[in-house]
């Protein structure tokens, strides 16, 4: 009998790459995501289910479903909205997340839960950031992403919920049309040339959402009876103005690169994740080749249009 994965947020950028993830491997998946989201063309490869995540809904899905792994993948998208609507930004991931406790310490069961939070949650540091760095954000997003952690602990801890807290990083892949990857090559092909809002000094960890989709699926093949903490990253630095070279070449000759030279608010001048604990619990370094996954991502766009 195939093991089961509840994916809530199916038809996000990361819910769906973790769902096909696991559908490849033979798992059964049931997806779940808000009625009247956006639609697209393309085929799923497991059924998605529309509803609200209030305890009650969710409540009868995990009756019915009893699924082995649940990756709760709603949630609130980014720093920039968090600054302009924090209490908006604060519904969509805090309360959201609780409701999904909630429903789970109300039925009784008790799936793997994965939720996948964020570097933001560490703020300014110069060197790469450990699991047991003390967080310090600099943006509701940050704050907020943190305050969820400490519920997947509440819920480890007092009600016997297993969880394993993702640190993301800087993830992209062809499904993103947005962040700093796409706006980079959005303003390379329809500009021709590109300007960074920040100083290009600013160092990202970058990870395919298609390698960390690999990372969750080799995470849910271990034991886990409490809450562990772990940064999903390559573990490499990249330097933005690099980065934005790295497009420029793939869009075009001679596309210049410019910087705007202002700090952009509530973003870090560097993260990078220390990657040791993903590595012991894999039994090896999570396999990623930035720049073969990087220009694969820009040949889809560009085959798109």
């Amino acid at each position: 009998m195939a093991l089961k994965l509840l994916l809530i947020g199916a038809r996000g950028f990361i819910g769906q790459a973790v769902g096909e993830a696991f559908a490849t491997d033979g798992w059964e998946v049931l997806g779940l995501d808000l009625a009247g989201r956006d639609r697209r063309a393309e085929a799923y490869p497991f059924p998605v289910r529309e509803t609200d995540y209030t305890p009650d809904s969710l409540g009868g899905v995990l009756d019915a479903f009893a699924p082995q792994v649940l990756f709760q993948g709603a949630g609130s998208a980014g720093v920039g909205q968090s600054l302009r609507e924090p209490g908006r930004d604060f519904a969509a991931s805090v309360l959201l997340f609780q409701g999904v406790l909630e429903a789970l310490r109300l039925t009784g069961a008790r799936p793997h839960v994965f939720y996948p939070s964020s570097a933001a949650v560490y703020g300014e540091g110069a060197g790469d950031f450990a699991e047991d760095d003390t967080p310090a954000p600099i943006s509701p997003y940050g704050f907020h992403k943190w305050q969820c952690e400490l519920l997947a602990r509440q819920y480890a801890a007092l009600h016997g919920i297993p969880a394993t807290v993702l640190r993301l990083f800087s993830v992209f892949g062809p499904r993103q049309r947005r962040l700093l990857v796409w706006e980079i090559y959005n303003q390379a092909r329809n500009e021709g040339r590109i300007l960074l809002r920040g100083s290009g000094s600013e160092v990202r960890d970058y990870l395919s959402v298609e390698t960390l989709a690999l990372g969750v699926l080799r995470l849910a093949d271990l034991p886990n009876g409490g809450l562990r903490l772990v940064n999903l990253a390559s573990g490499a630095g990249t330097r933005i103005d690099a980065l934005a070279r790295l497009v420029a070449r793939h869009v075009g000759p001679d596309i210049p690169v410019e910087a705007a030279g202002r700090p952009i608010p509530g973003d870090p001048g560097r993260l990078v994740a220390r990657t040791d604990r993903l590595s012991m619990l894999l039994g090896r370094p999570l396999p990623f080749d930035f720049s073969a996954a990087l220009a694969a991502c820009l040949g889809r766009w560009s085959d798109r249009g």
